[in-house]
């Protein structure tokens, strides 16, 4: 067990690439999490690496746009590149994986974007919505802490 750990929150960019070799089945992805910071989005994308039956699996059930919670171990892999540099490059490898959103939610989600297509609107801010019971903060509520 590693003692440094981290646990994202986010999108699947692509479908995950699987590759096979003798003795080694590894599924590489790309996970993209959104974070906030004054009321802008920001969106970062780490790479992951899943091997074994956890490759298998998430090459079997994970499609572009799924929406995971995966627990992985930081790792910095280097290679020589063909004109003889030395290359890094940051990966994370999963430990465990689970979506963060259930099929009928999604089912649903699909449905009601094909009822009516969103437009985007310029210079509008992506903001939480209600369907985060956190982001629901009453008007007029302030910096009080509303339990004791």
């Amino acid at each position: 067990m590693s003692l440094c750990l981290s646990v994202f929150c986010g999108r699947l960019a692509k479908d995950p690439e699987f590759r096979e070799s003798a003795n080694v089945r590894v599924a590489n992805f790309t996970l993209a999490v959104d974070t906030w910071y004054k009321e802008k989005k920001r969106t970062s994308f780490f790479s992951l690496k899943a091997f074994g039956k956890e490759a298998d699996n998430i090459c079997k059930n994970a499609r572009k746009g799924s929406k995971l919670i995966v627990r992985c171990e930081p790792n910095i892999e280097s290679w020589t590149s063909a004109d003889g540099r030395r290359v890094y490059k940051e990966y994370h490898y999963i430990q465990s994986w689970e979506f963060a959103e259930s099929k009928k939610f999604l089912e649903n989600k699909a449905q009601a974007q094909q009822a009516q297509p969103q437009q985007p609107q310029q210079n509008e801010v992506d903001m939480p919505t209600g369907d985060q019971p956190w982001a629901n903060v009453p008007d007029g509520y302030g910096d009080e802490v509303p339990f004791v």
